[in-house]
């Protein structure tokens, strides 16, 4: 064959695959490109004629998404702006949602928290559409199964962090007014700025590099749990406990709408001896749950179990106030933020023995509110922290 005929059989073979190419739908956000962040393959899909309003908006909300997860398996910041409506409030909205995405990559570049594989489920629960406003929203419940680098191959989980998103209806299609969600880096950020977060984590990784170059073995005080009590902490029970729970509620308790200590609480009851009593006349000020609705004050409050931990003398659990490196399965971690205070509680779900006892991607914890599972402790460096070891429990 000629070389003038080779080249136009090559031509036309090009243009059969991109005519196969061209007529192959895209209809989920999941196929998006890296490289050009989605942006053409969205317009393609919002420009169907055939799509129903209802997938239009699909579209647009996981796109959205996608971009989110792909930026932290990137560790780049992808624009979204193509997605976010042009009026004041919903600018405002993307700014501050930009300084989150932001900070995530941040501390996922210091801490290698980058996702080597993601999957994410969007569970919708409701899609309202306004036309007579040209407004919609839409309820729905994030959940994802991702595995970070510095602890792969282990997997780490998120169920039922509920958004709603609201959006618009323009020349162009839909757009994001804003997306209302509430986890906790959205709550830090209600009392402290972008500057002062990325602060706190700077100095958090120093401090952890300074150890690492220090290498001072720390040996915890009390080698045997249970030392000051009755009986001995039962932790991987309280453990089990939490992963048996970290993404749905024990019938058997009440849910609260801030659950993080009810549901640390349930966990640690575990870890103790169902033999006891629950009833005691000064159960507001104890440690015990009763019946539906009503847990004591130690029980569901952060600052109520630190406290009644690291200072019970009589029956129940007991700990002290101690460092990440005496850290636990069942043991109590607490976060700080400003304008909050200590506002979450999460129990020690899991801990990899690698010789680095202060390294904190060594700490798996589980917790509630924010439905989590086998998460890196070093995925939570832009706050403050203490620690709860958990040393027994009496009658």
């Amino acid at each position: 064959m000629s070389t003038a005929k080779k080249g136009f059989f090559g031509l036309c073979v090009l243009f059969l695959v991109f005519v196969l190419l061209a007529t192959v739908p895209v209809t989920k956000a999941a196929t998006l490109d890296q490289s050009s962040s989605g942006t053409s393959e969205y317009l393609e899909v919002r420009m169907g004629s055939s799509l129903s309003e209802r997938e239009r908006i699909k579209n647009v909300v996981e796109t959205y998404f996608e971009l989110r997860y792909k930026g932290q398996q990137l560790l780049k910041t992808q624009d979204f702006s193509f997605l976010v409506s042009n009026t004041s409030v919903a600018k405002q909205w993307a700014h501050k949602e930009s300084d989150k995405r932001e900070i995530e990559i941040y501390l996922a570049t210091l801490y290698h928290l980058n996702y080597v594989r993601y999957k994410y489920t969007l569970d919708y629960d409701k899609i309202y559409i306004d036309e007579e406003s040209a407004r919609a929203v839409v309820e729905l419940r994030e959940s994802h199964e991702v595995v970070f680098e510095s602890i792969a191959p282990e997997v780490s989980k998120l169920a039922n962090l509920k958004h709603v998103i609201i959006l618009s209806k323009t020349d162009a299609g839909w757009k994001i007014v804003r997306d209302e969600y509430e986890d906790e880096l959205t709550q830090l950020m209600a009392g402290e700025s972008k500057a002062q977060i990325l602060a706190r984590i700077k100095k958090n990784y120093e401090d952890e590099i300074q150890e690492r170059q220090r290498n001072v073995e720390i040996v915890p005080s009390n080698e045997v749990e249970g030392i000051r009590g009755v009986h001995i902490y039962n932790g991987w029970a309280a453990a089990n406990y939490a992963d048996t729970y970290w993404h749905y509620y024990n019938p058997a308790y009440t849910a609260y709408s801030s659950d993080c200590t009810n549901f640390v609480s349930q966990a640690i009851y575990e870890g103790t001896s169902h033999t006891m009593s629950p009833v005691d006349p000064n159960h507001y000020r104890d440690y015990w749950y009763y019946s539906a609705g009503n847990g004591s004050y130690p029980w569901i409050n952060v600052t109520g179990i630190y406290n009644f931990l690291t200072t019970n003398t009589g029956r129940g659990p007991y700990g002290e106030y101690s460092y990440v490196c005496y850290m636990a399965k069942g043991d109590v971690i607490e976060l700080y933020a400003s304008g909050q205070g200590w506002f979450h509680a999460v129990i020690v779900a899991k801990v990899i023995d690698s010789g680095y006892c202060w390294d904190k991607r060594n700490i798996l914890i589980d917790s509630h509110t924010t439905d989590r599972y086998h998460y890196p402790l070093n995925y939570y460096s832009a706050y403050g922290k203490r620690y709860i070891h958990i040393t027994g429990w009496n009658n």
